[in-house]
């Protein structure tokens, strides 16, 4: 071992801790996005909502309104609270195999009195093992689900 080698290398291990708290004294810098007002936010969400399902200008296509949902609440803590308590981005509601019925009963309730933009989808896209009898099933709670709101369809794509 050289000389001092032990000597510089607590040097370096003090300048480091020196470093670190200095650094520590300056709050972290938040990102330009937490700047935006909630509502432009919200409203961004529900733009993204729209073009689900859509085909884009590349050729692909945005997925599911409930695993968008899901991506926009798993950003951070600010969004899922902006986008839980934002009734607009719970108007869309998909209903499929792939899809809870009691999901769907909080989507509902989350959306308030909005109208509602419904997708439903009477087999597993995933799945080329969905029967009619299935899907007959699921088409008969689908109903039972969305009747009572029937006075809130805005749209109804199957």
């Amino acid at each position: 071992m050289r000389a001092g080698a032990g000597a510089s290398g607590h040097g370096c291990l003090a300048f480091c801790c020196k470093r670190i708290c200095s650094m520590a004294a300056f709050p972290p810098v938040p990102p330009p996005i937490t700047a935006v007002p909630n509502e432009i936010l919200a409203e961004f969400f529900v733009e993204l909502l729209e073009q689900v399902g859509t085909v884009q200008r590349d050729g692909t296509v945005l997925g599911s309104v409930e695993e968008a949902r899901i991506v926009i609440m798993l950003v951070c803590q600010h969004w899922h609270a902006v986008a839980v308590h934002h009734r607009p981005v719970w108007t869309y509601i998909e209903l499929g195999p792939h899809v809870s019925l009691s999901i769907s009963q909080r989507v509902l309730e989350r959306a308030g009195s909005l109208p509602l933009h419904i997708r439903i989808y009477s087999f597993d896209p995933r799945s080329n093992t969905t029967t009619l009898a299935l899907r007959i099933s699921l088409l008969k709670e689908f109903m039972e689900l969305l009747l009572p709101v029937a006075p809130r369809w805005r749209s109804l794509i199957f």
